[in-house]
């Protein structure tokens, strides 16, 4: 049980910033930016930090913090997503039209999780005896790439115009998905009935070395300064497919009794450990196919906005190309201090439902910008009641 929520929780994954920060320490007349840019972000709208970090620490999870999971379980499916990435770029400034390359490394998992499928892997079948559980609607999907972009921007007037072509390299892909599924278990225990449409489609190695899929992706940007105070700012980050070779295909429709024994075996690893053949275990069909998935792209619209000489404020909304998330808001006000600027993001949406995050920007020397991005308040305060965590860094230097 421990291993099946380890795996839901800890598959390395990847969903990078957008292109342009968008700094509040504004540095002028450079003529390039080296930047180096990484991070990672949990988010869930019901798996808590208190179980996170459980994970990161002893793994044992304890009825109580299983508990503090359940109780923010409703009638709708978990959302949750794991990132991390990391980003080497270089951009030139100053010019008519300016140009950049970027090597980019991302990982990323996201699913949609049936509430009972949730309850099922942390406590077993036990507590379900004499019920028809419904197990539908349940997705999980990872995947390792890396990407080399080439872009160019232009300003016309008040516009800037941007865009970036990326070539894709993927090291592995895991999908697993159950549609309209149920299991029911006999009162005595002895006997357990699963229907439902299953399909995993996995790699055969995950070492990260492999060049197990080629895709292409785009970045594109549109900003409107409307001031020296005020701008607009539409962009896509990410978008695109990747074109997965020989992956093990698995699929089909199950109404099969099986043992207690043969339940254990199937859960989310299933699609992540070659080991566990869902074929021999369901008697489903299974052969080494091609399969094509989107890239974790968004789009992301922004306005930023000085309030006071002082004071700044961004704000906008961000929506997901992967599974399981909606739209998410935010609102961050920013303090400026001489070389130093802190502020605090207040966002809902995405995988998760609210969250604090604490924001820092510090140029050193008029030459290296710090940028540091920390989702950890609410993770220490109240881990039993809240379900995301992160931090990001970015380091840039400027050429002048």
């Amino acid at each position: 049980m421990k291993k099946i929520v380890s795996i839901i929780l800890l598959t390395v994954t990847s969903l990078g910033l957008a292109q342009n920060q968008q700094t509040i320490l504004e540095v002028d007349s450079i003529k390039a930016i080296i930047s180096l840019e990484g991070g990672v972000s949990i988010q869930s709208s019901s798996i808590t930090n208190s179980l996170i970090n459980k994970v990161y620490s002893d793994g044992f999870f304890t009825n109580e913090v299983k508990q503090d999971v359940v109780n923010r379980l409703d009638k709708f499916n978990t959302r949750y997503s794991d990132n991390s990435y990391i980003q080497l770029g270089y951009k030139t400034g100053g010019k008519k039209i300016n140009w950049s390359v970027n090597l980019r490394q991302r990982s990323n998992s996201f699913a949609q999780i049936n509430a009972n499928f949730l309850k099922l892997t942390m406590y077993g079948n036990k507590q379900f005896r004499g019920q028809d559980l419904n197990l539908g609607n349940t997705i999980f999907v990872t995947q390792l790439y890396q990407s080399l972009g080439f872009g160019l921007e232009k300003n016309i007037n008040k516009f800037t115009f941007g865009g970036s072509l990326n070539v894709l390299k993927g090291s592995y892909l895991d999908f697993f998905s159950i549609e309209d599924g149920s299991l029911f278990t006999a009162q005595d225990g002895t006997e357990i009935l699963a229907k439902g449409k299953i399909r995993s489609i996995t790699s055969d190695s995950h070492s990260g070395k492999d060049w197990s899929g080629l895709g292409l992706s785009f970045d594109a940007s549109v900003q409107y300064d409307v001031s020296d105070e005020l701008l607009f700012r539409l962009e896509a980050d990410d978008i695109g497919f990747i074109k997965w070779k020989s992956l093990k295909h698995t699929k089909g429709t199950i109404d099969k009794a099986l043992t207690p024994y043969q339940i254990n075996l199937l859960n989310p690893s299933a699609s992540f450990n070659s080991k566990i053949k869902l074929d021999e275990i369901l008697g489903l069909t299974s052969q080494n196919s091609s399969f094509t998935y989107r890239t974790a792209g968004n789009v992301h619209f922004l306005a930023k906005a000085k309030i006071r000489k002082n004071i700044s404020m961004r704000a906008g909304v961000r929506v997901y190309t992967t599974a399981g998330a909606i739209p998410l808001v935010y609102l961050n006000p920013m303090y400026k201090l001489k070389k130093h600027a802190l502020g605090l993001t207040l966002q809902a949406g995405g995988y998760g439902y609210k969250d604090i995050i604490l924001n820092y920007e510090w140029v050193i020397a008029n030459r290296v910008h710090l940028l540091v991005n920390a989702n950890v308040l609410e993770a220490l305060l109240a881990p039993s009641t809240t379900s995301s965590q992160g931090l990001n860094a970015s380091l840039l230097y400027y050429l002048r």
